[in-house]
């Protein structure tokens, strides 16, 4: 394995400048801008793993987030593209993307490698072979893996949706219930005789008047409450499932190099 860290520290904030060696070779121009610029530095974002399939693959990984109002975070997804990789000295097209299911394959290959110990165990000599190309990698990858995570993202955001838009209609259900058991309380403590368990006026003492009273005043208000929130909960839901912003943030590279090369 080239790295076991992230690039983060525990509390998730960027390692300190100090600790951003570029690796030699490596262009910030052959970066996006926007990319945090521990990415860079591949000797942490990069690792490799041994698997029994014939040809070694790569994949690119990225955290897909969406946020709401006042930052909130709605959503997180970890996105992923994969291919088949070919070394960059003799590579004559860019990498080829596989397909979702393909892409489902290898994700589950590197399952199998992390499962067995002595997968990964990898040579230094392989290790920086992949490091040498792992730029021109990203690049020819990253075009792939911002199509699915705008795909993922539109699908988020339209389950966001509906799941505001059902929450809204329920919450005027519940509204509803509550106020027809406020109610029919109210009616309770109002009858001029008793009734079953619950007894109006006249009352035993004046303690119970006072409380019987007070009770009567906050399930007013209550009522009132539920109409006025009737009239704005359903828009409030329906606001906190708004997208206002999205970041697709680089987790790294994982290769899968063959053992039998």
């Amino acid at each position: 394995v080239m790295t076991g860290s992230t690039g983060r520290s525990p509390t998730g904030s960027p390692p300190a400048t100090r600790d951003r060696k570029r690796p030699e070779g490596q262009n910030p121009s052959d970066f996006p801008d926007d990319w945090p610029s521990e990415f860079l530095d591949f000797t942490r974002r990069a690792c490799v793993l041994l698997t029994d399939q014939t040809r070694p693959q790569v994949i690119l990984l990225g955290r897909l987030s969406l946020y709401g109002d006042r930052a909130v975070r709605l959503h997180d997804t970890i996105v992923a593209t994969a291919a088949v990789w070919t070394d960059p000295q003799i590579r004559r097209t860019k990498l080829a993307p596989l397909g979702e299911g393909a892409k489902e394959d290898v994700l589950g290959w590197v399952e199998e490698s992390l499962a067995s110990p002595g997968l990964m165990e990898v040579g230094d000599g392989i290790k920086a072979r992949l490091l040498a190309g792992a730029a021109r990698d990203v690049q020819e990858l990253l075009p792939a893996l911002n199509r699915r995570s705008e795909t993922l993202r539109l699908r988020a955001e339209r389950d966001l949706t509906e799941r505001g838009s059902r929450e809204s209609t329920e919450i005027v259900s519940i509204l509803e219930s509550q106020k027809e058991r406020v109610s029919k309380r109210i009616a309770e403590i109002d009858k001029p005789e008793p009734k079953g368990t619950q007894v109006a006026l006249p009352f035993a003492g004046m303690v119970e008047e006072r409380q019987y009273r007070a009770d009567r005043k906050h399930l007013a208000a209550r009522l009132g409450q539920i109409d006025a929130q009737k009239l704005t909960e359903p828009e409030r839901i329906t606001r906190s499932y708004n997208v206002i912003s999205h970041r697709l943030e680089p987790i790294g590279l994982v290769y899968l190099w063959p053992v039998s090369s």
